[in-house]
């Protein structure tokens, strides 16, 4: 098989009035949320130094009522 898609398809999400946060390393020491079973979820779960919670639903608005309730720093 051939690959559709190459290099890094993940995005950080953080509400705009905190330090932007563009890469990975920017979210060490941070409280990361992903959606359980998703690209996202197996890649942050093998960064050092983050503290991830995993969201059982697939929806994307429920990283961003994370993110609005102070509960996670980043959504990706």
């Amino acid at each position: 098989t051939k690959p559709h898609l190459t290099g890094n398809p993940l995005l950080i999400i953080s509400l705009k009035d905190k330090d932007p946060l563009t890469t990975v390393a920017d979210l060490a020491g941070k409280t990361v949320v992903v959606n359980e079973g998703y690209v996202a979820d197996s890649y942050m779960s093998e960064q050092p130094s983050i503290d991830l919670v995993r969201l059982s639903s697939a929806l994307v608005s429920d990283g961003i009522l994370a993110l609005q309730s102070g509960r996670a720093d980043a959504f990706v």
